[in-house]
């Protein structure tokens, strides 16, 4: 019992978020596999990186670099997206084990883009599971800029109106 409350606060003090770390990242530009989803950016449905420096962000495609300075990024969505796979219905008969669901991660960024006339450019990208908290936390130590899940935004209720 002693070790395992060991292991438990050793492991806990492992897991928890550390913010210097997101700002050491964001400071060394560190490089992100993602997936590019969609948005108004010249690059194709595929693998990219998304290096994030002290000043800028790069996405690298192939021949193509999009680089976007840090104060112009005005919103930055993420959130998780599960779904079943084929032969779901086959794996789900075991107790406890949940190999027929899958989740995505995604992040969305948005800025301003001086040569578009101000009008905002966005993004969207799918990162593994390992890689999303770290490049959520980078992100938003660069920019500021809070990062919003849309499907956990807290409800307002008024009573006596």
């Amino acid at each position: 019992m002693r070790y395992l409350s060991i292991f438990l606060c050793f492991s806990a003090a492992l897991l928890t978020p550390n913010p210097g770390a997101a700002r050491a990242a964001v400071n060394a530009g560190v490089a992100y596999p993602v997936t590019f989803e969609g948005g108004n950016l010249p690059l194709s449905h595929a693998k990219a990186t998304a290096t994030l420096g002290k000043d800028e962000m790069v996405f690298a495609q192939s021949r193509h670099r999009v680089v976007v300075p840090v104060r112009n990024i005005t919103g930055i969505s993420c959130g998780s997206q599960v779904h079943s796979r084929p032969g779901a219905a086959l794996l789900g008969v075991l107790p406890l084990v949940h190999y027929g669901a899958s989740e995505d991660y995604y992040i969305g960024v948005t800025w301003t883009d001086s040569s578009r006339t101000g009008r905002p450019t966005e993004v969207l990208l799918r990162i593994a599971k390992s890689e999303y908290g770290a490049f959520v936390s980078a992100l938003e130590a660069a920019t500021g800029v809070k990062a919003v899940d849309p499907n956990r935004v807290p409800v307002l209720v008024r009573y006596g109106l």
